[in-house]
């Protein structure tokens, strides 16, 4: 409780999540950028004799707010600031200078502001 009358409220929020699980059929062995070019659609081919057989790690993402709230006799009003970090696994793609293939990742920020009022 702070303020004068000791009637509003601040709070720091936090919040972590891991996901995990993420599976995915991987790349033909042997796959270059040159052979996808060809294609009509240019899609890189899996591997479909094994689909899903390989296993990525946990992903993390995290989530932190402050909020403060000011109560007053037949009101409330909250001001809310927040932010949120995710990042997840897409699949596997060809790395167009090298012709490695690599993992692709997609990551998720979002801040907001909010304003709330209870009455």
């Amino acid at each position: 409780m702070v303020g004068r009358t000791r009637k509003n409220v601040f709070g720091i929020n936090g919040r972590l999540t891991l996901m995990g699980g993420d599976r995915y059929t991987p790349l033909a062995e042997g796959v270059k950028a040159e052979d996808i070019m060809q294609l009509p659609d240019k899609t890189v081919p899996e591997d479909g004799a094994n689909p899903y057989i390989c296993h990525k790690g946990t992903s993390v993402g995290f989530a932190f707010s402050v909020k403060y709230t000011l109560n007053g006799k037949r009101n409330a009003h909250h001001f809310i600031l927040e932010y949120l970090k995710m990042e997840s696994f897409r699949g596997q793609t060809v790395e167009l200078r090298t012709n490695a293939i690599v993992d692709k990742f997609t990551s998720l920020t979002f801040p907001n502001v909010a304003y709330r009022i209870d009455f």
